[in-house]
C-alpha cells in the first residue's frame, strides 16, 4: 500500500469513526469508568499491536487468517478487525497530543506501522468477506461472510415458530447479551451478528456469543454456562436490517416479534450441536446467576482496578495469537501501567475525544 493510498484510507476511516462514535450513546456508568479505561485500553493496544501482527502474519499470512475467519464463531470477525485498528489509530492520536510519538520512532517509523496494518486489514478482508470491502458502511449495512451451501443447510435447519417459543428465545438472547456485556466490563466483547442473507424474499441473520466461561480480570469462573459458545440464527420477513462496522444488529420495525418465521439455536464447542428449547431455561438461569455474583465482585473493586479491567479487555489481541498458536501474555505495557494508567486515574476522559464532535480529519495523515 502506498502512502497516498493510506491516507486516503484514513481520511475515510475518520469520517466513519465519527459517525460511528456518533451513533452510540457513550454514557458514564454507575460500575465502571469507561472512558477512562478506553483511553488506557487504547494507549494499550498502540503500544502492543503492531509488534503482535508482525509476527502472526509470519505464521499465516493475511489472506490465509481470512479464510480462516469465514466461521461460526470465530474468535476474529468483522468487529474485532474494525475494533483493533481504529483502536490502534485512536491510541496514536492520544500520543501525539500528548506530544510523545517521537518517543515510539522517526515519521518513517511511524508511516511504516500505519501502512501496515492497513495493508493487512485490507488483504483480511479481501477474503473474509463476501464482498471484499473492508467497511460495513460500504456494503449498505451488511456483513457477509458464509456461502450460499452454508446458508441454505441453516436456513433448511430452522425450527417452526410458536408465541411462547420466540418470545423465550429473544429474553435468552437479551439474558446472554446482557451477561457477556457485564463479563467484558461494559464493552462489546463477545458478541458479533452479521448478514442479512437473503433466503428467497425472506432474511437470515446469525446472533452469535462467545467466551461465555472465560476468566478475566480478578473474575474467574466458578461455575460454567453449560456451553462457551453459542449461536442463534433467525429467519424474519417485512423487516429491514442494517448492521454497523462492529456487527451491532438494526431491526426496522424495533419490535420484530410477530416477523421472525424461523429460528434455531446451537452451542459451538468444537462441534455445532443444537440446544433444546427446554434447555434454553437452564442456561438463562446459568447466567442470571453469574450476572449478581459478577456485580457482587466488581462492586468490591476500586477505581484502578476498574480501570485496568476494562482497559485489558478493550486492548485484548489474544484471538490474534490462539489464530496461529503463539505466545500471548496479554497485560498492560510497562509504560502504560507507569506513565498513562496514572495519568487517567483522576481524568473522565482524554482530550482527543473532542475531537469526533470536531470538524476536520480523526486521524492525523502520514508523511
Amino acid at each position: 500500500m502506498e502512502k497516498d493510498e493510506a491516507n486516503k484510507l484514513l481520511m475515510k476511516l475518520s469520517d466513519t469513526t465519527k459517525t460511528f462514535i456518533g451513533s452510540r450513546t457513550l454514557l458514564e456508568s454507575n460500575l465502571f469508568p469507561v472512558r477512562a479505561y478506553m483511553a488506557v485500553g487504547l494507549y494499550n493496544l498502540f503500544e502492543n499491536e503492531y509488534d503482535l501482527l508482525r509476527k502472526v502474519i509470519r505464521k499465516k499470512d493475511p489472506e490465509n487468517l481470512g479464510k480462516d475467519c469465514k466461521d461460526i464463531n470465530s474468535e476474529i470477525n468483522q468487529k474485532t478487525q474494525f475494533s483493533t485498528i481504529v483502536g490502534y489509530l485512536v491510541g496514536r492520536e492520544q500520543v501525539i497530543q500528548d506530544g510523545n510519538i517521537d518517543d515510539y520512532g522517526d515519521r518513517e517509523h511511524d508511516a511504516e506501522k500505519i501502512l501496515f496494518l492497513l495493508d493487512y486489514w485490507r488483504r483480511f478482508s479481501n477474503n473474509y468477506r463476501n464482498d471484499g470491502n473492508m467497511l460495513v458502511d460500504d456494503s449498505g449495512g451488511v456483513i457477509s461472510i458464509l456461502n450460499n451451501k452454508e446458508v441454505n443447510w441453516f436456513n433448511e435447519d430452522l425450527l417452526e415458530v410458536d408465541a411462547y417459543d420466540i418470545e423465550n428465545l429473544l429474553r435468552f438472547a437479551a439474558t446472554i447479551q446482557s451477561y457477556l456485556y457485564l463479563l467484558n466490563y461494559e464493552s462489546r466483547g463477545g458478541v458479533f451478528n452479521h448478514g442479512p442473507y437473503e433466503v428467497d424474499d425472506e432474511l437470515l441473520v446469525f446472533r452469535e456469543f462467545i467466551h461465555l466461561n472465560k476468566n478475566t480480570y480478578k473474575t474467574e469462573v466458578k461455575n460454567n454456562i453449560n456451553y462457551n459458545n453459542i449461536l442463534i440464527t433467525l429467519r424474519l420477513r417485512d423487516v429491514k436490517i442494517n448492521l454497523n462496522e462492529v456487527g451491532t444488529l438494526f431491526v426496522d420495525p424495533v419490535d420484530y416479534t410477530d416477523k421472525i418465521t424461523g429460528f434455531n439455536i446451537y452451542s459451538n464447542d468444537g462441534v455445532l450441536k443444537q440446544i433444546s428449547v427446554d434447555e434454553v431455561n437452564q442456561i438463562s438461569n446459568q447466567l442470571r446467576s453469574r450476572i449478581l455474583d459478577l456485580y457482587r465482585n466488581i462492586n468490591r473493586w476500586d477505581r484502578r482496578d476498574k480501570i485496568i479491567a476494562g482497559a485489558l479487555q478493550y486492548s485484548d489481541l489474544t484471538c490474534y495469537a490462539n489464530s496461529v498458536q503463539i505466545r500471548y501474555n496479554h497485560g498492560l505495557s510497562e509504560r502504560v501501567e507507569s506513565e498513562y494508567l496514572p495519568k487517567m486515574m483522576n481524568k473522565v476522559t482524554h482530550k482527543v475525544m473532542n475531537r469526533f464532535k470536531e470538524k476536520g480529519e480523526l486521524f492525523t495523515l502520514i508523511e
